[in-house]
């Protein structure tokens, strides 16, 4: 199955989840979809009834202590993780014309503003 691309942060994160074989870990997440708060968007799918645990891994770091990092997954469940992908990643929004279809669209005018900020141009036209 094809996924559709994600449209929002949380669908991106468990777009890569769906499509990662192993677990990825938080550093692999934030490259792979630039999402910094990773926790919260975890948290996020967790709420929307997805279980992605956590999973300690023990390493060494480069002089030799032992340290420890967590990685995520949801291979276990794949099928939940697709159906709440879909749920959660929706559709594109409405355009303006589809949210009021009986009704004329006005052309839209942006008005200046009654101080204009002097640039660099108008210093130099003086």
């Amino acid at each position: 199955m094809r996924l559709p691309k994600p449209t929002k942060q949380v669908s991106e994160i468990l777009y890569e989840l769906i499509r990662s074989k192993s677990p990825l870990s938080f550093h692999q997440l934030a490259y792979r979809t630039g999402v910094i708060n990773l926790g919260q968007r975890i948290s996020d799918l967790r709420r929307e009834g997805l279980n992605v645990p956590c999973i300690n891994k023990t390493t060494k770091n480069k002089h030799g202590r032992d340290v420890s990092y967590g990685t995520w997954t949801v291979q276990d469940q794949k099928e939940k993780a697709i159906e709440v992908y879909i749920k959660i990643n929706g559709k594109k929004p409405p355009k303006v014309t589809d949210a009021i279809p009986d009704k004329k669209v006005k052309e839209v005018v942006i008005e200046e503003p009654k101080y204009k900020q002097p640039t660099v141009f108008d210093i130099d036209k003086k």
